[in-house]
């Protein structure tokens, strides 16, 4: 008797999960009206994704090591890198030294900004110029482009130009 009691009660409870899982997996299913909730996009990007502008792999070749990561937004990977602001050039343009992403100092590039973009730090807005020497960003490079956005999504007209200041020899001419 005891034995049929249990057998009826481990029923009774693997029953009761294959309800919840089954549950669990049609309210999972995307209902109408929640389109506008945020859905994962499926496009998984690393920095090893990325295809690089080549020019911008010529200038700097070692781009990939500063990459901290890329994000997906309007269909185009965006790399993330961050850096120090190093000083505000009397032209107009600014030097920063970007990191690896131990932190460490790996090269530096001048951006001429167009004017009024504005970099974000801390929910802020601030003018490249209003900047202080050692102060931390965050930078973008659109996938394929030679520029720098200060925010994710930056229309074209609104990425700083980075300024080649450096030479270097491309690899396939050694």
């Amino acid at each position: 008797m005891e034995t049929k009691m249990n057998e009826v009660g481990g029923i009774r409870i693997a029953a009761t999960l294959i309800g919840l899982v089954c549950v669990s997996a049609a309210s999972a299913q995307q209902r109408p009206g929640t389109a506008n909730l945020v859905q994962p996009s499926g496009l998984a990007a690393s920095c090893a994704d990325v295809a690089w502008e080549s020019k911008l792999l010529d200038w700097y070749p070692t781009i990939g090591e500063a990459c901290q990561g890329v994000i997906v937004s309007g269909g185009r990977k965006w790399a993330s890198f961050e850096a120090d602001l190093v000083r505000n050039n009397s032209d107009g343009s600014v030097t920063l030294d970007v990191k690896d992403r131990e932190g460490r100092s790996m090269d530096e590039v001048v951006l001429m900004p167009p004017p009024g973009q504005r970099v974000f730090i801390n929910g802020r807005t601030y003018r490249f110029s209003d900047l202080t020497r050692g102060q931390e960003l965050n930078v973008y490079i659109p996938e394929g482009i030679f520029a720098v956005a200060s925010e994710l999504g930056a229309p074209t007209e609104q990425l700083a130009r980075i300024v080649v200041t450096k030479r270097v020899q491309p690899l396939e001419s050694l």
